[in-house]
């Protein structure tokens, strides 16, 4: 089993702090230094809107100020990831932002509003077509915005939960058993959810245990093409999903992430939109740079890697 040395280590953390944003950097003082929280959430204030949604890059191909649902369901995950998080403000109109934004006629929330596009952005966020191409925002971001809520439940109505849950994973269950790489994820992040409970964590994870052999990747190669690998859709040997998951492939993406590291410490992306905004994609090239940073380490380390 090889491990990331520590001079591989260091040149991550040095990329970071040279080119990364003051959010991941405090993520990173969180989780492998002696940083507090609070830094954390302090750095997370500053893409927050006073409508309680989040925008000003938070997801680093969307360069608007402007709040989409995409862009808080990342502040959500950054916030589930301190268990005294609910009893913030942040968070509290996150949920308060998130809640509003449901379409009650739909069951599902819009991924971004179209302001959003009024900055350059890659192809994939095109408003005109965006409920089309992402199958009507019925799984993505429906499972991942259930799952953010979830995890701060007792800031979400009574019973609202419970009911939204219910309908999704029906829909879920009517599907053929392949599922596209984020839909997936989706699924995936509202299984790791805090406070799913047991009857919804089992249906889910028996609907996702169906479409690995369809969907994930089942060679070195394809890992290498950025498909559907484990580490896309988990990030830690608790993770409920990693006992569904063979432990030589699970064992060859670990071993893919060390030996892919570039030599200035940080790791390819797989995707680019330079050709829309070449400054613009400068700066968000790095911004997500330093976010895979912390969660790759992450990643290693929860699997003893480094």
């Amino acid at each position: 089993m090889i491990k990331l040395i520590k001079n591989a280590f260091e040149k991550a953390k040095n990329y970071l702090f040279k080119k990364g944003r003051k959010l991941d950097q405090a993520l990173f003082k969180f989780h492998f230094e002696v940083g507090v929280f609070k830094e954390v959430v302090t750095e997370l204030r500053n893409f927050q809107n006073s409508d309680g949604g989040f925008g000003h890059g938070l997801e680093a191909d969307l360069r608007s100020p402007h709040s989409s649902v995409i862009a808080t369901s990342h502040a959500l995950e950054i916030l589930a990831q301190h268990e005294d998080s609910a009893n913030l403000e942040i968070t509290q109109k996150a949920i308060t932002y998130m809640l509003d934004q449901f379409d009650h006629n739909k069951e599902v929330w819009e991924m971004i509003p179209k302001e959003v596009t009024d900055t350059p952005h890659p192809w994939w966020w095109t408003y005109d077509k965006l409920e089309e191409n992402f199958g009507g925002f019925l799984i993505n971001p429906r499972a991942r915005v259930v799952g953010n809520l979830w995890s701060q439940n007792h800031l979400v109505p009574a019973g609202f939960l419970d009911e939204i849950t219910s309908s999704l994973l029906k829909y879920i269950e009517t599907l053929p058993d392949e599922l596209g790489m984020y839909d997936l994820l989706s699924c995936a992040i509202l299984l790791e959810s805090n406070h799913l409970p047991e009857e919804f964590s089992q249906r889910l994870l028996s609907r996702m245990i169906k479409s690995l052999p369809l969907s994930m990747v089942k060679t070195i190669d394809q890992i290498e093409a950025h498909q559907i690998t484990p580490l896309f859709l988990i990030d830690s040997p608790d993770s409920r999903l990693a006992p569904a998951i063979p432990e030589g492939l699970l064992n060859a993406n670990l071993d893919w992430l060390i030996d892919t590291q570039l030599s200035d410490g940080s790791w390819n992306l797989g995707w680019t939109w330079h050709e829309v905004d070449a400054d613009l994609w400068v700066q968000a090239e790095k911004d997500w740079k330093g976010s895979h940073i912390v969660k790759n380490l992450r990643t290693l380390s929860a699997f003893d890697r480094i």
